[in-house]
């Protein structure tokens, strides 16, 4: 039987990485998705996600370096072994990197920098890619690449629901709804994009840690890893529905459409954190491989 990791660990881990995907998701949005009608009902929203993420992302960070210095110090918080972790290990080494890559992140949004914030924060986000099993495995440079691909194209699509969804709730109200159908196909392109990306990464990342697909079944890490798939389907069949039956009947101008389309992104969004607390997980279990 398999060791579970603590609860702090894996709730540390989840924060952070749904903190540093949203703070990538939100420049995305900001760079691609987002339409001039709705620039102003925008700022508002990327400046409240901000200021929840970014202390989110730097307080979970040294969480997660916490739970880990514990770990290693036999469950009693030592400054010394907080030292020897910071300064010799491969994990202390990236998150100085991190650190470096978080507070260029945080100055680039303060000051206004928007590309320069998109670019820092994919930093931010792919090196958490370093973390996991990537760095390990017999073929480092193909799962890294992959997981690194994975996690920045998951920052688009499903982690942009977030601001998809809290725009459709300020445009659906307006006289004019042509701003949020617009924005609707923006941002279902995106989709589309990031499922396949999603789905062809994670084959690459499958084939790696899984082996044999009997592992799926036939160890702890791949039915944690099949219980993810299942969820990420569900999601994308959501999506599918967004695409087909709601994205026409916006085009028309059907605001009822708006309200089914809201209901199906906040599922989507709920299930992303599921997602989310899943992947924190797998990151902690040995591979089946």
């Amino acid at each position: 039987m398999d060791s579970w990791p603590s609860f702090a660990l894996i709730a540390a881990r989840a924060i952070h990485f749904g903190s540093c995907l949203l703070i990538f998701g939100v420049w995305m949005f900001d760079r691609f998705i987002i339409v001039p009608a709705a620039v102003a009902q925008w700022h508002k929203i990327r400046r409240y996600l901000l200021a929840v993420v970014l202390p989110a992302a730097a307080l979970s960070g040294a969480w997660w370096f916490t739970e880990l210095a514990i770990g290693m110090s036999g469950q009693t918080l030592q400054m010394n072994i907080i030292s020897m972790v910071w300064k010799q290990t491969h994990f202390g080494q990236l998150w100085q990197l991190r650190s470096i890559f978080f507070f260029l992140a945080l100055l680039a949004a303060v000051f206004r920098r928007n590309w320069l914030a998109l670019i820092t924060s994919g930093l931010l986000l792919g090196s958490l890619a370093w973390a996991g099993h990537g760095r390990t495995e017999q073929w480092t440079t193909a799962h890294l690449l992959a997981d690194t691909i994975h996690l920045l194209t998951a920052g688009c699509w499903p982690i942009g629901l977030l601001p998809f969804g809290l725009m459709l709730l300020r445009l659906k109200r307006s006289a004019d709804i042509a701003p949020l159908s617009q924005l609707t196909v923006r941002f279902s392109a995106m989709s589309l994009t990031s499922v396949s990306l999603l789905t062809a990464t994670g084959f690459v990342n499958a084939g790696v840690l899984l082996g044999t697909v009997s592992n799926l079944w036939q160890t702890t890490y791949g039915r944690v890893l099949l219980l993810k798939i299942s969820v990420f389907s569900l999601m994308v069949a959501l999506g599918a529905l967004n695409l087909l039956l709601l994205k026409p009947r916006l085009a028309t101008g059907q605001r009822r459409a708006a309200h089914w389309l809201g209901l199906t992104v906040t599922t989507e969004f709920v299930l992303t954190i599921v997602v989310i607390a899943i992947v924190a997980l797998l990151g902690l279990l040995p591979p089946a491989t």
